[in-house]
This record gives C-alpha cells, structure tokens and sequence, in this order.
C-alpha cells in the first residue's frame, strides 16, 4: 500500500517526481475535449463543472456551487478526485503519490514542509507584476534549451492554463496572492480560530461526533485556504495551481480520526441518512 506523505518528508527526488509526473499530465491528450486541452486541465474543468452545477437547498432554491460542496459529498468526491488524479500520475511513475500540505503547521518559506519553493511548485506571486508567479531571478539556466535550472517553471506554466473561469473572469495566467484579501490573512492553526473562518482544525475533529458536522467545519477551513492562496486557486478552476491537489489531500485526514473516535467510544453515526452513513464509511473501506 502507498502511503501519502506530508510534504516535509518527501525527500529531493521524490519531489522531483511527483513534479515530472503531473507535468507529464500537462503533455497528455484530454479524454474530455481530443486536442482542445491536456490530460492535466480534464481535472480543472471536472471541477469547475461540479462548482457550477446547481443544486435545490430544499427550500425551492438553486444554489452554486453544486452537489460536490456544502453537503455530505463534500468529502467523497474530492476524494475521489484525488484517487483518479493519483493513479494517472502512477502510471506515469508507479512510485508517486500526492503528497499533503499541513498547512495548520507549515505557514511560511521557513518551514520545510511549505511547499511553495522555487524547487517544487514555485513561490508566491509577484506584486509588481499582477500578482504572477515567476522563476527564481537568482537561478541560472541549465543550457540555451534548459531555461531553468528547477523541475517546475512557473513560467512555462502559466502558457499552459487552457481552461478558465467564464466571464467576466478572464484570469488566465499563473498567479498567487498569500494572505492579501482581508477575509483569509492568516491560515488556520489546530487550536486558533483566525480571521475568515469560523472553527479551527480541532474544533473541526473533536467538536461534535458526527460526519455532518466535521463536513461543514472542515469546508469552512477548507474555503479559507483557497482565499489565503488567491489567484487561481480562488477561482472555479482552482486546480490550474499544483497546490490544489496537496490541500484536499490534506484536509481529508480528519475523517478517519473522527470515525476512530466515534467507534471507539462505542457511540454511532446518528439521527444520519443511510446514504451520509456510506459516505463517512467510504473512508474507512476506501
């Protein structure tokens, strides 16, 4: 069995291949569009379709976004998502698997396992510049067909973003903006509940023993990242960043935790519709 790693424990080479593997993706023909898109951009527009898709909030009104958020699926489907993402990129290098972002504890460059560094998926965006992500000036190119000496080039990849938000949102390069909007300047940490949210990671496991519960918590967190990042990840279309396939993998380790919790206390899933209960079992079953 594989085993999802933070990111502060893959080691130089693992990060090296896990890159050239969703790189690769981007190389690859869609199965959604022949010859409109990548392999790679199926997955953004999977996701902006589930964001679009209106659903009845049972009170006679249609609401966005659909049925992949705000409700029991929420957890199922991107980790769904994530399952087929991963096995595409081991068939491409059988030995990769996506790696999680702990983003309560790795805040900032310092930490090792903040996994916006120029050798991984790049850093932040650059103000002077509409917020872009760029290479690393102080890199050198590796030779005149080599431009850049780190496996991922930001700038390379900005060329590559077919699949956008429909209009009036016309972003449709590479960017990132940490911290700038007023509702998401901090991330969240296990035990402070900060700006832009309403709970906090503990909060999310321990405060009530019931699925629906941590779903709501763990979507109001989750929301709050995706606004901390900014740029593309506050679009639709938020898996034109790499980041957005480390956050879900992290945010769904909660689930098994609560359930270890719930059964060991001898206590059960209740007043739940059969079908919630078979989305929470889905993460012990995989």
């Amino acid at each position: 069995m594989k085993c999802r790693k933070n990111v502060k424990n893959l080691t130089d080479d693992q990060k090296r291949r896990y890159v050239a593997a969703f790189l690769a993706l981007k190389s690859q023909d869609s199965v959604i569009h022949p010859g409109g898109q990548s392999r790679y951009d199926d997955f953004v527009e999977t996701h902006l379709n589930a964001m679009m898709a209106e659903v009845d909030d049972n009170l006679g009104i249609l609401i966005t976004p659909g049925w992949a958020h705000r409700d029991s699926v929420f957890f199922p489907w991107h980790r769904e998502l994530l399952y087929q993402f991963e096995k595409l990129l081991q068939a491409v290098d059988p030995t990769v698997t996506i790696p999680y972002w702990d983003w309560t504890r790795e805040q900032n460059s310092a930490a090792a396992g903040f996994p916006f560094k120029h050798g991984f998926i790049g850093v932040g965006g650059t103000n002077a510049d509409s917020d872009r992500v760029k290479r690393d000036p102080a890199a050198p190119p590796v030779d005149a067909t080599h431009p850049y000496i780190y496996p991922f080039d930001p700038e390379a990849w900005s060329p590559t973003i077919k699949v956008i938000d429909p209009p009036p949102d016309t972003l449709n390069f590479f960017q990132r903006q940490f911290g700038e909007r007023p509702d998401a300047p901090n991330l969240s940490q296990n035990d402070v509940t900060v700006t832009g949210t309403v709970t906090n990671f503990r909060a999310a496991i321990n405060g009530g023993n019931n699925y629906l519960t941590l779903r709501s918590r763990s979507e109001n967190l989750h929301n709050l990242v995706h606004r901390w990042v900014g740029g593309n990840m506050l679009r639709m279309t938020s898996p034109n960043d790499p980041v957005f396939f480390m956050h879900p993998s992290s945010l769904t380790r909660p689930v098994p935790i609560l359930l270890s919790t719930i059964f060991r206390k001898g206590s059960l899933l209740t007043k739940r519709s059969s079908s919630e209960l078979r989305d929470a079992d889905q993460f012990i079953s995989g």
